[in-house]
């Protein structure tokens, strides 16, 4: 399931609640959700997409 909805994603990217480093590349969140998810690390963005390889492993 998880794996369809990420071929499926839509180009959105973050604008509040954080910070950019790159343009875009990486996201910095402010969101302690997110960040407990991501184990405090920044989520990638490739080619205005998602990148969950570092968070979802099979």
């Amino acid at each position: 399931m998880l794996a369809e909805v990420i071929k499926n994603q839509r180009t959105r990217l973050p604008r509040s609640n954080g910070r950019w480093e790159g343009t875009p590349g990486k996201w910095y969140s402010d969101n302690q959700n997110v960040n407990t998810i991501t184990a405090e690390k920044p989520v990638e963005f490739i080619n205005n997409l998602t990148d969950f390889s570092l968070i979802y492993k099979n």
